[in-house]
């Protein structure tokens, strides 16, 4: 068992994103890359042991992602919110997969920090939010500008 999880470490470490081994059945982590240590704030050697829920925003979110593993096989780039160590939330995409590791089902997962795409996708938003206000604001002063010109001419 222990050979498995010495050829495991080095393939996890060579994923360019974070990633981590859970069990399937309570979500304790397995095995992890230092980049996922990295995206959630402690070193790799702590998070082993620990509870992957724990470190979802939401804790329905892992229950979700596991029903749509179930009926798809795989998952990709499914949103979540979740949290640093120290409690600080982040968005990220969380694809996962079924395998099995020391002879136990589990799942394999990898992160995406979108956090900075979520924040300007937000600021996107609002500017375009103040954009069509100042457009109606304008539309609105046009027409009461019209009306008052009438007004003005008729006294």
């Amino acid at each position: 068992m222990q050979n498995r999880e010495i050829e495991s470490q080095p393939i996890l470490d060579a994923l360019p994103m974070p990633a981590v081994i859970t069990s399937e059945r309570d979500g304790r982590i397995l095995c992890a890359n230092q980049l996922f240590g990295l995206i959630f704030g402690l070193p790799t050697p702590d998070l082993i042991g620990r509870g992957l829920p724990d470190l979802y925003y939401n804790p329905g979110d892992r229950q979700a992602l596991l029903e749509a593993l179930a009926k798809t096989g795989s998952v990709s780039d499914y949103e979540v919110q979740a949290k640093k160590v120290d409690g600080v939330p982040f968005w990220a995409t969380v694809s996962l997969k079924p395998l099995f590791f020391q002879d136990e089902p589990a799942v394999l997962s990898t992160f995406n920090d979108i956090s900075e795409r979520k924040r300007l996708e937000q600021e996107l938003y609002r500017s375009k939010k103040m954009d069509a206000l100042g457009r109606l604001a304008g539309g609105i002063a046009h027409d009461f500008n019209n009306v008052l010109t009438i007004i003005l001419g008729i006294s």
